[in-house]
């Protein structure tokens, strides 16, 4: 349920509480000293004169060597052994105990579920095609700007212009795609990761502190990694961005448009007619639409755009759904 996180805390810590055979000396590009402890790409560095302490990466790997798995696969609902097992992980790095993770600050947080469907390609497709259809300028989809496939990855216009994460990126991917790509930069991928991560569909949403904020104000909760490590709170964010990237909720399911049309009141004029025009390709994003999209939508079509004729499948369900049914088997372990 969670991959990158960016976490920081205000703390006082004499250097000689350090156990110096875990740590090494660091510098800033304007001079600065830190220390830091790697591992597996994981960087905790703690800057002296600042005070304070950051942790960057996948945090789960501080714990568990895998690149598929995630902390709900692993943990299921006992996140508070997850949240135990990063503090001994983390005050092993000192001589006394000094870390309570859970009250970090959290400028950074990637929520991610696993979903295991045979339909991976069908649903990156129609995926980037909805987003084609549906953007109103204020996102980018980065797949589509580098001609990638096995991707949809889409960040705010500001974002993507700056190289930045302030607010969010939504990346659904194809894992066993993502594993080949790390194998061909060098990375060893481990035989049962790689099966692990066959019809691996990634449902990825990256919080950036301005979207965390708001978050936050949503969910009526803080910025601590202690409050934000919640199933709850993964959906909501899961759900917000799914909404404002496709313009939809999670009631709306992707349909061939045959199957769609059946879906329809027989005297939905309006409606049949956006059916036809979004079928064509055409966007119906205008107010002339409005009625005929609403139409669509409350009949649980997503309205935008359809499956592919030759699809071996008439309906795909809602990645939003997918997710629930994964919380809900994560709960029940």
């Amino acid at each position: 349920m969670i991959d990158t996180v960016h976490l920081t805390a205000e703390l006082v810590i004499p250097m000689n509480a350090f156990q110096q055979k875990k740590w090494f000396a660091c510098h800033t590009p304007d001079g600065e000293c830190y220390i830091q402890h790697r591992k597996k790409g994981i960087r905790v560095n703690y800057y002296p004169e600042r005070q304070r302490i950051h942790i960057r990466g996948k945090i789960l790997k501080l714990l568990h060597n895998t690149d598929v798995l995630n902390v709900d696969d692993l943990y299921g609902t006992n996140l508070e052994l997850f949240l135990d097992q990063l503090d001994e992980y983390l005050n092993a790095l000192f001589i006394h105990p000094l870390i309570q993770i859970r009250t970090f600050k959290v400028l950074r947080i990637d929520y991610c579920f696993n979903i295991k469907t045979p339909c991976v390609g069908q649903y990156l497709s129609f995926l980037n095609n909805a987003f084609d259809r549906c953007n109103n300028g204020c996102r980018v989809n980065h797949a589509r700007k580098k001609n990638l496939t096995g991707s949809v990855y889409v960040k705010t216009r500001s974002d993507y212009q700056n190289n930045t994460l302030r607010n969010y990126a939504l990346n659904f991917y194809n894992k066993a795609n993502c594993l080949e790509a790390l194998e061909r930069k060098g990375h060893q991928i481990r035989p049962d990761e790689a099966l692990a991560a066959q019809n691996v569909l990634r449902l990825e949403v990256q919080c950036g502190y301005q979207f965390i904020k708001q978050l936050c104000k949503d969910q009526h909760t803080e910025p601590l990694f202690g409050h934000l490590l919640s199933y709850e709170t993964a959906y909501a964010a899961e759900q917000i961005i799914y909404t404002r990237v496709f313009h939809a909720d999670d009631s709306q399911d992707f349909y061939t448009y045959a199957a769609a049309s059946r879906l329809l009141p027989a005297r939905g004029t309006a409606a049949r007619r956006t059916l036809l025009r979004a079928s064509q390709n055409h966007r119906i994003t205008n107010q002339e639409n409005a009625h005929g999209r609403s139409v669509i939508a409350h009949a649980g079509v997503y309205p935008f755009c359809f499956l592919a004729k030759d699809s071996p499948v008439e309906v795909l369900p809602n990645p939003l759904k997918l997710i629930e049914q994964k919380i809900a088997a994560s709960v029940a372990k």
